[in-house]
């Protein structure tokens, strides 16, 4: 700012980043355009440790509908189970499996952190199952995606909902270079009336999250 300043610049042109990104605690909700309804129900792709869940009851207020969180790694549940104990009886769910197009098992790379992700080859094995399977004809008005490289065959495996409910959508589209094309390409084709917005939450290359409204 000072050396800015020294070269004549004025104030109102510096953008100083550290003010214009959000905290964690504003990622998936603190976009101004999205706004919460009445009976908001809240799917939590991969809910690590549930954190999130509490960040959408602060933002949708007292008369959310419910959460259903989504979480493979033993390590996580545990995590995520002591957070959604916070809530009334059957406010809020835990699925102890990965997001995919269908129902599988595939192999998982369990970190017991926010990077435990689906792999090509391995040991170790998970559930994985579509939100068109696991939630047929379940109420889901807001859809949050953080799922490390799984999120195309996840949208894939939520297409009935989304299609015939056209919920919010906050999708993670850092993990692959061709997300930020294939997905917003993948849900045009299920609504074309989707309004995109794009927010980075970290100085680095992760935590970029595109939004559909």
């Amino acid at each position: 700012m000072k050396q800015l300043r020294e070269l004549g610049v004025e104030e109102d042109r510096i953008v100083r980043v550290d003010e214009f990104l959000d905290s964690m605690g504003e990622q998936y909700f603190g976009l101004k355009e999205l706004t919460p309804k009445s009976g908001e129900s809240f799917v939590d792709g991969g809910a690590y440790d549930g954190l999130t869940a509490l960040s959408f009851a602060k933002w949708a207020g007292d008369d959310f509908g419910r959460i259903i969180c989504f979480e493979p790694d033993g390590a996580n549940q545990e995590l995520c189970r002591q957070r959604l104990a916070s809530f009334p009886s059957g406010k809020a769910e835990l699925v102890p499996k990965g997001l995919w197009s269908k129902s599988a098992t595939l192999h998982f790379d369990s970190q017991g952190n926010q990077g435990s992700s689906l792999v090509d080859t391995g040991d170790a094995s998970v559930e994985v199952t579509s939100l068109d399977e696991e939630l047929c004809g379940q109420k889901v008005s807001f859809i949050k995606m953080d799922v490390e490289g799984a999120e195309l065959a996840a949208l894939k495996g939520a297409q009935k909902i989304i299609l015939e409910q056209h919920p919010k959508l906050a999708i993670c589209v850092y993990h692959k270079p061709e997300d930020i094309f294939e997905i917003p390409q993948l849900l045009l084709s299920y609504h074309d009336d989707y309004c995109f917005f794009l927010r980075q939450y970290a100085l680095s290359g992760a935590e970029t999250v595109l939004y559909a409204l």
